[in-house]
């Protein structure tokens, strides 16, 4: 089975990497961005039990007083809104590329004694408030979050919920 596992700081904490991220992005000439919230991302695939998960991201994925996580079944396209107000951008490594903290966490998993691993790899998610367009967000991905070199990612354009996730509208690989 696959799952996805986000870790980030707790709405109450200041996101210092989120904020490094925005005052880049301006840095870059792209105005209009409000907000840049950032998380980590686990793509673990293997024979696991979400106990274990939970257990995995207590111990060893998350800072209990400043961070969250979200467990999900698998990596999934959400349904479209209509208002565009925010961009998703996930990075992760290409296939082939080593992912040391991947590496890491798999080995951190064995000593936790949780077995049925096949693959963990690891990602980024930038959640950019603002308005700002495509072109604006894929030269900020360009020239900012990804290395074309080691790192694909995925764009996605959504409308920014209440009190949940954010659903996509639009998403491209690049």
């Amino acid at each position: 089975m696959q799952w996805l596992i986000e870790v980030s700081y707790k709405p109450k904490f200041f996101d210092a990497f989120g904020n490094t991220v925005k005052k880049d992005i301006e840095d870059l000439g792209v105005l209009g961005v409000k907000k840049v919230r950032t998380s980590q991302l686990y793509h673990i695939e293997g024979d696991l039990k979400e106990k274990e998960l939970r257990f995995l991201c207590q111990e060893l994925l998350t800072d209990n007083i400043v961070q969250q996580y979200k467990i999900r079944s698998s990596i999934v396209n959400h349904p479209p809104k209509k208002n565009k107000n925010a961009w998703i951008v996930e990075v992760w490594y290409k296939k082939g590329v080593t992912d040391a903290v991947a590496d890491t966490v798999k080995k951190g998993m064995i000593d936790l004694g949780i077995q049925g691993i096949n693959t963990v790899k690891t990602g980024y998610e930038y959640i950019i408030i603002g308005n700002i367009t495509l072109e604006q967000i894929e030269r900020i991905c360009r020239g900012l979050l990804a290395n074309k070199v080691v790192q694909d990612y995925v764009v996605a354009e959504f409308t920014l919920p209440q009190k949940s996730r954010p659903r996509s509208t639009t998403t491209k690989n690049c």
